[in-house]
């Protein structure tokens, strides 16, 4: 006799083995294959047709790879962060505003809060940019955590950049050096390689 559940497990296996190892596409490759079963069933197939239907509507497990394997690339420019925490890193060891260096820029901006906001909203950015290593390396394949890391990414990118225009707007640009620069340019590096994802997609399937 057809053990549907047992079929659907083997069918777990070959996922598995085709490199499908993530649990949220995983489960979602389920979802999308017992309701295409039940989709069979009230259509009048028996179970054993109904499952063989559905896993061939769904796909070959190669095909399925490679489209979730689109989907994932396509979640943060892995390149583009790592330019981007690089150039923040660089820019602590850097001239940045007249004699100081960018560690002592940050240092300062860390205890600015009693007279002056606008500097100390800084070290805001800075632990952001810091942050988003762990966020970006653990969690790129959680969209919720993705959509709070762009919005995240553009709010830091206007903070840093409002602050460095400010300057440059009222005759401190001269004070400016390319530490400066270098810190601000990570941040836009940062926003860029996390801002092409359009939203987590299915694979596609075509119903005969």
């Amino acid at each position: 006799m057809f053990d549907l559940e047992k079929s659907i497990a083997d069918w777990r296996q070959q996922m598995l083995a085709a490199g499908i190892k993530t649990p949220v596409p995983l489960e979602e490759l389920e979802s999308h294959l017992r309701e295409e079963i039940e989709r069979q069933i009230q259509g009048g197939a028996n179970r054993r047709k109904a499952f063989e239907i559905a896993t061939r509507e769904i796909g070959e497990t190669g095909g399925i790879k490679a489209e979730f394997g689109k989907i994932d690339a396509d979640q943060v420019s892995r390149p583009l962060a790592w330019i981007a925490w690089g150039s923040f890193v660089i820019s602590f060891c850097l001239p940045a505003c007249n004699q100081l260096w960018g560690w002592q820029c940050a240092g300062l901006s860390a205890t600015a809060i009693s007279w002056s906001v606008s500097l100390a909203s800084m070290t805001l950015a800075n632990v952001f940019m810091v942050a988003s290593v762990l966020l970006i390396l653990r969690f790129s394949q959680k969209n919720l955590v993705m959509k709070w890391l762009r919005f995240s990414s553009l709010a830091a990118l206007i903070l840093v950049w409002s602050y460095v225009f400010g300057l440059i707007a009222t005759g401190g640009g001269s004070s400016l050096k390319i530490g400066c620069y270098v810190w601000s340019l990570s941040f836009l590096l940062l926003f860029l390689s996390v801002s092409k994802i359009p939203g987590r997609k299915r694979p596609t399937t075509q119903h005969v």
